[in-house]
């Protein structure tokens, strides 16, 4: 019943857009140590894949230590607490204003494809589909991880889902281009930007998956002209629209069940910079897979990465779902390659019900592990 009401919606919201003619110095590193090597998985060896990332700068490196930290603190404070301390401007509350799904959909975002469609790689979790097409290459990570490996598609429980803001599929068929297409909410006319988040949801085993985004605002500046301003809609964050189909499809379990965030082959230039500057030594072409690397929650390297453009998401669907979730904790972070031979490096953050032991959460922490600094309330997700 949920589904026919939410098939409805979108499919009203298509028929709106076709109405309206409408993507410092820091300490030494801990994880300056020996990595376990193995057979070139690929056509690449010898070549460095990750050229084209530059290693973050020492502030893009201290901001998202800085920033991790203050995260990290939010974790253990109340909603108050962690809006009035860590927030700016400080505010009264940071819980998300958006409670469902119409929220999302009157805004002009669009669900692109049936859940139960099968896209091909896109929806293959091993390092191959059926037609011999690269997948995202961790189904063994998933089975390491003891959860389910496959897309509700190809009978599994991962519910993999794409929301664009405008009409993709109308886009991509040459019938009506992103920058024609606008919705109105109330007297505003908002212009679709192109913004889409393909993602993933097992509400069963507690897996959220973030598998390829290009944000509102990226796509906004994409466009011809940009869209701007007021032209813009409010809803606009990724944390947003993995909370709203989180609570939709995990209504009928235990919704506090949250135990993997998982980011996949990551391309974002300032995420992979600070990828690079934790393992300054090691040979790309033979980055371990699946458990890869671990960073504990007292280490530079899991503040910075916890405070990266591609894992700022996953906090704020915490913090700013306290009433929900209650208090929810990062306390980890595993970075790992694909079994693909195209070098794709993955994320995956361990969350748990109670703070690391020994945490606490005012000083205490490892030296150079990063500052508590107020992060900003509108940031980009």
């Amino acid at each position: 019943m949920k589904l026919a009401i939410v098939a409805s919606l979108f499919a009203f919201i298509g028929a709106a857009f076709a109405d309206h003619g409408f993507r410092a110095s820091v300490p030494e590193l801990s994880s300056q140590r020996h990595l376990p090597h193995k057979q070139s998985r690929s056509f690449l060896q010898g070549r460095d894949w990750t050229s084209e990332y530059p290693v973050a700068s020492d502030e893009i490196w201290g901001k998202a230590r800085n920033r991790g930290c203050s995260f990290f603190q939010a974790f253990g404070l109340s909603d108050q607490e962690t809006a009035q301390q860590l927030f700016e401007p400080p505010m009264n509350t940071i819980a998300s204003p958006w409670r469902d799904l119409g929220d999302m959909i009157s805004w002009g975002f669009t669900q692109t494809y049936d859940i139960r469609q099968n896209l091909g790689p896109q929806t293959e979790f091993e390092a191959k589909d059926s037609y011999g097409y690269s997948g995202w290459g961790i189904g063994s990570a998933l089975r390491g991880l003891n959860v389910d490996d496959k897309a509700l598609c190809n009978g599994g429980w991962n519910v993999v889902i794409q929301i664009c803001h405008g009409d993709m599929l109308k886009h991509a068929r040459n019938e009506l281009s992103f920058d024609e297409q606008s919705i109105m909410h109330g007297n505003r006319r908002i212009r679709a930007t192109g913004g889409n988040f393909l993602f993933s949801v097992n509400p069963l085993h507690g897996v959220l998956m973030a598998m390829d985004r290009l944000s509102v605002h990226h796509a906004a500046a994409e466009r011809h002209p940009p869209v701007q301003g007021s032209d813009l809609p409010d809803f606009n964050k990724f944390s947003d629209i993995l909370f709203l189909y989180w609570k939709l499809h995990a209504d009928d379990f235990n919704n506090r069940n949250i135990r993997y965030f998982l980011s996949l082959g990551i391309a974002n230039r300032e995420t992979m910079g600070i990828i690079k500057r934790c393992f300054p030594d090691v040979d790309w072409d033979q980055f371990p897979e699946f458990p890869g690397e671990t960073f504990e929650w007292h280490e530079p390297e899991f503040r910075a990465l916890l405070g990266s453009p591609n894992s700022q998401a996953f906090a704020y669907f915490l913090i700013q779902h306290k009433a929900d979730f209650g208090n929810k904790y990062i306390t980890k972070v595993q970075v790992f390659a694909s079994a693909l031979p195209d070098g794709m490096v993955n994320l995956c953050f361990h969350v748990a019900d109670e703070p690391p032991q020994g945490q606490a959460f005012t000083s205490n922490w490892k030296e150079g592990s990063g500052n508590l600094s107020r992060v900003k309330a509108k940031a980009n997700l």
